[in-house]
């Protein structure tokens, strides 16, 4: 038996409430990542009013 782990970094541009992002990576954890890190640029921030 041979098992190839792979590390992923995925860019994502901006943030909000980052269901995409885990969805990204429940796919590639699904596919065999070994472990998924996500670099993200902005973030959207809400006010509460």
């Amino acid at each position: 038996m041979c098992a190839i782990l792979l590390n992923c970094l995925t860019r994502y541009d901006v943030l909000t409430t980052g269901a995409t992002a885990s969805a990204c990576a429940r796919v590639l954890l699904g596919a065999g990542a070994g472990a998924v890190d996500v670099l993200t640029l902005t973030r959207v921030v809400r006010a509460a009013f």
